[in-house]
C-alpha cells in the first residue's frame, strides 16, 4: 500500500488521499503505518525514487538517429524498442545494466527489425547513430552495448516460440509488464511482430544456448 501511494505521487495528477488508503486496507494499517514506512521506504532509497528508465532513454535516443529516417520510421523504432525493453525486464543480467545501454541495444535490434525496407542504408544509419551517441552523450564502451543487444535477441527468440493458439491467447490478458491492455499496449505489438513475420534481427544476432551463461557474467560487469 506505501509503495502504490508513492507511485500515485509520482505519477497521478490526484493522487488518492491518505485515509482513502487505509479505508482500502479494511483496517490492516494506520496512517501512522503509512507515514513511517513511507518515510522509511524513501530513506532506504534515497529519494532517488524517479531515475531514468531504458524506455526513456529510447525516446530520447531515437532521435540521433539519421536525420533521413522519417518521423513514423521513428515512432515504430520507439514502438519495437518498448516491446524489446518489456522483455529485458525478466532478465536478471539485464535487469542489472545500464538503462541507457539497454535502450542503445534496443534501438538497434529494432532497426535490424525493420530492415533495408525502412532503412535502405541500415549499416550506414547504426554508425551515424552509434557516432551521434558517443558524440552528444558520451561513452564508445560498443563491447558492452553489442552484449546487452545480443542478449535481448536471444530473449525474444526464447520468448516468441508460440503456437497460433498461444497468440490468440495473449489477446485475451494483459500484458505482466506494461499496465495497458493487449489492445493498446506491449502484448499487441507482440502480436503484430509474430504476424508480419518480423525479427530479422534474431538471425544476425542471436547467440546459442552455451553462451548464455558466460555472457550474463559479462553484462553484470557493465554497471
Amino acid at each position: 500500500m506505501v509503495t502504490l501511494n508513492i507511485a500515485m505521487k509520482l505519477n497521478e495528477t490526484h493522487p488518492l488521499k491518505l485515509e482513502t488508503l487505509v479505508e482500502l486496507s479494511s483496517g490492516c494499517f494506520t496512517e501512522e503505518n503509512m507515514i513511517t514506512y513511507e518515510i522509511f521506504i524513501l530513506r532506504t532509497l534515497a529519494w532517488n525514487v524517479h531515475p531514468p528508465t531504458a524506455l526513456s532513454f529510447a525516446r530520447k535516443f531515437v532521435q540521433f538517429l539519421p536525420s533521413s529516417v522519417s518521423s513514423s520510421t521513428k515512432k515504430d523504432v520507439v514502438e519495437i524498442s518498448r516491446f524489446l525493453l518489456e522483455l529485458a525486464v525478466c532478465d536478471y543480467s539485464l535487469v542489472v545494466c545500464p538503462p541507457s545501454f539497454l535502450a542503445i541495444a534496443a534501438i538497434l535490434n529494432a532497426i535490424d527489425d525493420l530492415g533495408p525496407t525502412r532503412f535502405p542504408h541500415l549499416q550506414f544509419d547504426c554508425a551515424v547513430f552509434l557516432e551521434n551517441i558517443a558524440h552528444f552523450v558520451g561513452g564508445e564502451n560498443n563491447s558492452g552495448v553489442t552484449l546487452v543487444q545480443e542478449r535481448i535477441a536471444h530473449i525474444y527468440q526464447e520468448r516468441t516460440d508460440f503456437t497460433s493458439e498461444e497468440i490468440s491467447a495473449l489477446r485475451n490478458v494483459d500484458s505482466p509488464v506494461c499496465v495497458s491492455t493487449v489492445e493498446n499496449g506491449c502484448d499487441s505489438s507482440y502480436i503484430a511482430f509474430k504476424e508480419t513475420g518480423g525479427s530479422a534481427f534474431t538471425n544476425n544476432h542471436v547467440t546459442s544456448n552455451s553462451n548464455v551463461a558466460e555472457q550474463s557474467r559479462k553484462l553484470r560487469k557493465l554497471d
